[in-house]
């Protein structure tokens, strides 16, 4: 049995939250959706949201709707994860930490996050290695001062050019500080631009 199709205008921007989160648990119960929710069971070591006789009744529910209906409804979904998620942010602080920020868009955009992270990386160690070879860096002279500080020989196995690979790749490391918050700032519009969101 299928839902009656209604005509929606989708909205191009979504924000998770507009108004305190107090209010938006407090409107949670006139915005659950008409269907039946599933009792969730819960015990003092595991949570389960669904029993497995209630995951069979939902695929069933769902093979029933068109592909219209389950647009919307996906779109809905996508909402409320948003904004719980955001809350669940504010509550443990990391909504306003740049690590918690590299979480939440690890847990939002999966291998495209990481995709760009090493596109980003590359690029800033390409224009590291341009940078020492426009300069005229000698990585021979860093070699030689490891080597004296550590005893090992190893200035007369590395090749001159192998050497200023690996410096520029140890200095690219050391711009990690910088490099991360313009990952975490510029993944969100680069990727909304490839694959759109749906809310």
């Amino acid at each position: 049995m299928g839902l009656p199709v209604h005509s929606v205008v989708t909205p191009r921007h979504f924000t998770p939250m507009s108004q305190p989160a107090s209010s938006l648990l407090r409107s949670d119960a006139r915005t659950m959706r008409p269907n039946p929710v599933p009792t969730a069971t819960m015990t003092a070591r595991f949570f389960t949201p669904m029993s497995k006789e209630e995951e069979e009744q939902e695929k069933v529910r769902v093979a029933a709707l068109t592909p219209f209906q389950k647009d919307q409804e996906l779109r809905k979904y996508n909402r409320e994860i948003a904004r719980y998620s955001m809350l669940r942010g504010i509550n443990n602080g990391e909504l306003y930490t740049w690590s918690g920020k590299y979480k939440a868009l690890a847990r939002d955009y999966g291998f495209p996050l990481i995709a760009w992270y090493w596109a980003c990386w590359s690029v800033s160690c390409a224009a590291t290695f341009g940078a020492i070879h426009v300069a005229g860096v000698d990585a021979m002279v860093v070699v030689a001062q490891i080597e004296y500080q550590t005893g090992f020989d190893i200035a007369s196995k590395v090749d001159p050019e192998v050497g200023k690979i690996g410096l520029a790749v140890v200095l690219n490391e050391l711009l990690e500080p910088i490099r991360l918050p313009v990952v975490i700032m510029t993944v969100k519009p680069v990727m909304d631009q490839f694959f759109p969101p749906k809310f």
